[in-house]
């Protein structure tokens, strides 16, 4: 499903939306659309052009739906694409971070023992510095 966020008409080469307000969650895919159009006739615009698509949330790489069991090791990369911020300071003794739990799942037709170990039972994301690189 496809929402409009929020519009903006401007005569600036550039403009800036801040979406501070509106409802944005983790797994959200965010994508801009512009189109232009000239001072003299504003009710005529161009087609709308449209941004890649941007994944709110968090990321697996490399993106895997199962790892075989063949006994070789599997290093996994848990990344936010978003920043993990704190909105009041941090308690004496307690990190700003969200804490992410693993655990393996059977999915096969016989419940058998598992034959996966996790170096890591869980990940610990922690508090942006800031967004200036982009990441």
């Amino acid at each position: 499903m496809t929402e409009e966020l929020k519009q903006e008409t401007t005569v600036q080469a550039s403009s800036l939306l801040e979406l501070d307000g509106i409802n944005l969650r983790l797994g959200d895919r965010i994508f801009c659309s512009a189109s232009i159009f000239l001072l003299e006739k504003p009710h005529i615009q161009s087609l709308a052009i449209e941004s890649q698509e941007f994944f709110a949330g968090i990321k697996l790489h490399p993106e895997l739906s199962t790892i075989s069991e063949d006994g070789k090791e599997y290093q996994l990369k848990i990344e936010s694409t978003v920043p993990v911020i704190c909105s009041e300071p941090s308690e004496l003794g307690q990190e700003c971070k969200i804490s992410l739990k693993l655990k393996t799942v059977d999915q096969g037709k016989e419940q058998r023992g598992l034959n996966l170990a996790l170096s890591s039972c869980h990940v610990d994301l922690h508090r942006t510095s800031s967004c200036a690189n982009g990441s």
